[in-house]
């Protein structure tokens, strides 16, 4: 049943527990229940053919120049597979959707689960982005509900298998207009399928003030506050079937969380160090969830170096209470002897037991061996 944007964000005195997503469908990348991997993986098979790039050492820090490593996700043969802004579906209305180029948004992790020892290599398989095709697109001032198809792509772990655009869906107006102030409230639905006829639902909703005279609402990928009331919260959420339990679905948020403040978990090992990069945004009470980034990791392995910054290379999970244990992936752009990358588990913020862990793994993410860790420490960024 559809719920009432505007009756959630009056209940915000509820003591809310936070939620997340956890897809069910079987992303596992191992050939069988067993995780028996084939030692025949390469590090290129981890990644879409699309999104390879060549190796090149990089300058960019964890503050500066983040909406450059997505330049490359929005060029239009990086997306040939997307509809037009001519697939949209809607009526001549009064205000207007201005989608950027830059709108791009990546899954966040799955918050809600117990860790456990394939939790990581689970969720590199649950990777995607969400692209919104770039143009101006008819949205209803008038409440009700209305024909509607938002033209959007998405790439995946699977390029063969990404949901594509179908059947127009529904879009539903909720605004309220209290002493001149406009709340917009917009919730919609469209369906998509993959080439073997898999069913998904694309879901999106977009609330937030409106400004007098204001008829234009921009998406441009950026990270905006759910709880600050300045600008348009903007929540995507793409589920199998027709959207059954919410731990099916995957959630997306910005690609880059500019302006979100930082954590950096340091780590000493035996033959190393690496320096985790994470942002956190805010509890959203609407989605009820809380979105996380994961979006460097630099370091050293038996003495060769490794900076990363590619979103499909750099995964994370954090489990249930709000990431207070924080696990990560981090996957090289090329070999470092046998090893294609490294996991670092168990960092606790409260230094609760487990106790940290690290490992090397191999190009299809099985663990060559755990190296003793000598130091952990970590450190906020403003």
């Amino acid at each position: 049943m559809r719920f009432s944007l505007l009756a959630l964000i009056g209940c915000c005195s509820l003591v809310l527990a936070c939620s997340s997503v956890n897809i069910q469908k079987d992303a596992s990348i191992a050939e069988d229940e067993n995780d028996n991997y084939s030692d025949e993986i390469s590090l290129d098979d981890l990644v879409p053919e699309e999104n390879k790039k060549k190796d090149e050492p990089s300058e960019t820090t964890f503050f500066d120049g983040l909406e450059d490593q997505y330049k490359d996700e929005l060029v239009p043969e990086q997306w040939s597979w997307c509809p037009s802004e001519d697939d949209f579906v809607g009526e001549d209305w009064e205000w207007t959707l201005l989608v950027a180029n830059s709108a791009l948004y990546c899954v966040f992790c799955d918050e809600s689960g117990v860790f456990r020892p394939d939790s990581l290599e689970k969720e590199w398989a649950r990777k995607a982005q969400l692209k919104i095709v770039s143009g101006q697109y008819p949205v209803p001032s008038i409440n009700g509900e209305y024909s509607f198809r938002l033209p959007v792509c998405l790439k995946s772990h699977e390029p063969n298998q990404q949901p594509l655009l179908a059947e127009p869906g529904w879009i539903h107006a909720e605004h309220v207009t209290n002493q001149g102030k406009t709340t917009v409230a917009l919730e919609f639905q469209q369906a998509l399928y993959t080439s073997n006829g898999e069913k998904w639902n694309l879901l999106g909703k977009i609330y937030g003030p409106l400004a007098p005279e204001q008829k234009t609402i921009r998406i441009d990928g950026n990270y905006t506050s759910p709880n600050t009331g300045d600008g348009m919260t903007i929540i995507w959420k793409l589920c199998p079937g027709d959207c059954g339990p919410e731990r099916d679905s995957l959630a997306f948020a910005s690609c880059h969380f500019q302006g979100v403040s930082g954590y950096k978990h340091l780590v000493s090992f035996q033959g190393g160090k690496i320096d985790l990069y994470l942002r956190i945004g805010e509890l959203n009470i609407v989605a009820g969830n809380q979105p996380a980034l994961f979006n460097h990791a630099v370091g050293e392995l038996d003495h060769e170096g490794f900076d990363q910054l590619d979103y499909w290379k750099l995964v994370f999970t954090g489990g249930p209470q709000h990431y207070f244990v924080r696990h990560f992936l981090v996957l090289f752009d090329r070999p470092i002897g046998e090893s294609c990358g490294i996991k670092v588990e168990n960092l606790d913020i409260w230094d609760e037991l487990p106790p940290a862990r690290v490992a090397i793994v191999r190009c299809d993410l099985g663990e060559i061996e755990e190296r003793q860790v000598i130091q952990e420490s970590w450190e906020d960024l403003p």
